[in-house]
């Protein structure tokens, strides 16, 4: 068999079901990353750090105070093993996967159905970095390179391409024309003007080139 080539992808997980085997410190981090996406979260546990402890006293998250059994998987889309004994992991992983659910095991990538990349979110845009759990040391280092990359208004300049795009598009009316204006507005120039912190002359260059096109936004 031949080398496994990880297919990326954002999961939509808002109002579905996401389980959590383990209640240590990699089971905070996962915790902590999910609950943005509006997931309905469970973890077994029978020990739990105090961060998780707050979130269950604040109803964010259900803690079912025991050790992983048989059956507990059910229902669940996604499932996280993140414990300290390789063997209930190896256990918990397997029963899972008889009742569909997704896989991810920090532990064990090799039984895992996907891998979580070093992320990094700025309003709307999502970087993503990832060894396919090669080595997840090395992918928070490049994503710290890539996060003092970026400029620090990202998120400011989306809402912006946001309100453009959606103005221009009453304009530019085929697909082909509005990726044409795009791949030619957002250009360096631009983008040295957003890392040098002057938004508003980034806007007004990408608005001139609407205006260049016969496109007023």
């Amino acid at each position: 068999m031949g080398e496994i080539m990880l297919y990326p992808i954002n999961l939509n997980l808002n109002g579905k079901k996401c389980l959590i085997v383990g209640g240590g410190e990699v089971a905070t981090r996962k915790i902590s990353s999910l609950i943005e996406t509006g997931a309905k979260i469970t973890i077994i546990s029978p020990v739990v750090t105090e961060k998780i402890n707050e979130l269950v006293k604040e109803k964010k998250i259900i803690w079912i105070d025991d050790i992983y059994k048989s059956g507990m998987a059910k229902g669940y889309f996604l499932t996280i093993v993140a414990t300290n004994n390789d063997e209930v992991n190896k256990f918990a992983i397997k029963d899972a996967k008889n009742f569909g659910a997704l896989i991810n095991a920090p532990a064990n990538p090799e039984l895992s159905d996907f891998t979580v990349p070093a992320a990094i979110k700025r309003g709307d845009l999502t970087v993503a970095v990832s060894t396919d759990g090669l080595s997840p040391a090395f992918s928070r280092m490049i994503k710290e390179e890539i996060s003092e990359f970026l400029p620090k208004n990202t998120e400011e300049w989306l809402k912006i391409i946001k309100r453009v795009r959606n103005k221009g598009k009453e304009r530019l009316k085929s697909s082909k024309d509005r990726e044409k204006f795009w791949r030619k507005a957002l250009n360096k120039r631009i983008f040295e003007l957003l890392k040098e912190g002057r938004l508003k002359e980034a806007e007004a260059e990408l608005e001139h080139g609407f205006s260049c096109d016969g496109v007023k936004p």
